[in-house]
């Protein structure tokens, strides 16, 4: 399945259950997104940091986090087209 296809379906089902099951409704998944690789030895550390997201962020934004990451990385991007 191509990483689009699988990004699609997984913002619209889980954009579909978040509006069923909680009061307000109104949910919807940013336009766009990013993909990353990573080495399965790295794993339990990507699980690490996606469970203490909140305490990271308290300290950086996401947006800051994602540019500083496209940096390090050396990911050429252009700054009008990141975050729509």
């Amino acid at each position: 399945m191509a990483l689009s296809k699988a990004v699609q379906l997984l913002k619209s089902s889980s954009s579909k259950h978040i509006n069923e099951t909680h009061s307000g409704g109104g949910f919807n998944w940013q336009e766009g997104y990013a993909a990353f690789s990573v080495r399965c030895s790295q794993t339990q550390s990507v699980v690490n940091y996606i469970a203490n997201q909140p305490n990271h962020h308290v300290k950086q934004t996401y947006d800051q986090e994602f540019l500083q990451f496209l940096k390090k990385h050396r990911v050429a991007y252009d700054p009008a087209y990141v975050f729509g």
